[in-house]
């Protein structure tokens, strides 16, 4: 399945990279790829309890299972801040 960032999503995945870059691994491609793994998960649950919920009586539009919102990448962000100068990160 093909993905796309949602405008909000691109300036907190920048600050993400940015911030994830002064730790030690970073590893380039590999970074982003689990990056990109995690929000994707994030999504996935965020879909599901939106869902849940009985947003749009549980239904779930095509498109909206295809775009990864900032809020998908916030709790990664909230992470790598919060994370010592010397952590180790996923």
């Amino acid at each position: 399945m093909d993905y796309t960032l949602a405008d909000d999503a691109i300036p907190v995945f920048h600050q993400y990279i940015t911030e994830r870059m002064k730790k030690p691994y970073f590893s380039n491609a590999r970074t982003v790829r689990n990056a990109m793994d995690l929000a994707r998960k994030r999504m996935a649950l965020r879909l599901f309890e939106q869902a849940m919920s009985g947003h749009n009586n549980g239904m779930l539009l095509a498109d909206e299972l295809s775009v990864i919102r900032g809020v998908d990448f916030q709790g990664l962000l909230e992470d790598v801040l919060a994370a010592g100068d010397d952590a180790i990160l996923a």
